[in-house]
């Protein structure tokens, strides 16, 4: 009887344990809209966000359904056809620039990622070759072998 339950709160702790390891991490870093364009806009990320050594960080957008996919190349089609491409870099806490390439889209929104080099980063900068609206930027930050998308 004793084994049993000590078994069982064994194991409850084991699980307890587990759903607290976080394997991944998400902030909405802009909620206000932006408009993004040929000059950099720069998002101040609130408590420098530290990435993991090795994992995944991404940076999304929320764009208007009127802006189309485009995926040769990648980028978007604004309302009036022209085709957007998208830049982002991050900005280190010591003040280097880490330019980003546009990988995909998430659903419908455009996503930049990188494996991490566990960076603090202060800042994102983003720009475009056509105007863009840009409703909210999110950061996340997952580990690949724990966090399936």
């Amino acid at each position: 009887m004793n084994r049993t339950i000590l078994l069982a709160v064994v194991s409850a702790l084991f699980w307890a344990c587990a759903a607290c390891d976080r394997h991944e991490s998400q902030a909405v870093v802009s909620k206000n809209p932006l408009f993004v364009s040929s000059e950099w806009v720069s998002i101040s990320l609130p408590n420098a966000l530290a990435t993991h050594e090795g994992w995944v960080n991404e940076i999304l957008l929320s764009v208007p359904p009127s802006y189309q996919r485009s995926v040769q190349p990648w980028g978007l089609r604004s309302p009036d056809g022209n085709f957007c491409e998208l830049q982002a870099q991050l900005v280190t806490t010591g003040g280097a620039l880490e330019n980003r390439k546009m990988s995909g889209f998430w659903g419908e929104q455009p996503f930049f990622d990188e494996r991490g080099r566990g960076q603090a980063y202060s800042e994102i900068r983003l720009r475009s070759t056509c105007a863009v609206k840009v409703s909210e930027v999110t950061f996340h930050d997952y580990d690949p072998r724990e966090v399936k998308r």
